[in-house]
């Protein structure tokens, strides 16, 4: 399991865009961002999860005024 915190105005990956080997569960701690996955754009607020299948492109940035934090998990 990895921990992120998304601080206000930023993004992960800091640049570029990302894509993994692996699928990856997410769930939304505390706060929100917007993710961008194989071209759809969505909302994730805490308390919500996310799936990202494994090899699909994607970003996620925090457009609001507190840190996300996000719990991911790599299978």
């Amino acid at each position: 399991m990895q921990k992120n915190i998304i601080p206000p105005g930023k993004r992960i990956p800091l640049s570029e865009i990302s894509d993994h080997g692996e699928n990856v569960y997410s769930i939304i701690t505390n706060g929100s961002i917007v993710t961008e996955n194989t071209g759809e754009t969505h909302r994730i607020s805490e308390g919500e999860t996310i799936f990202i299948s494994a090899g699909h492109e994607h970003i996620a940035y925090n457009d609001g005024n507190e840190d996300c934090e996000i719990l991911c998990v790599h299978i």
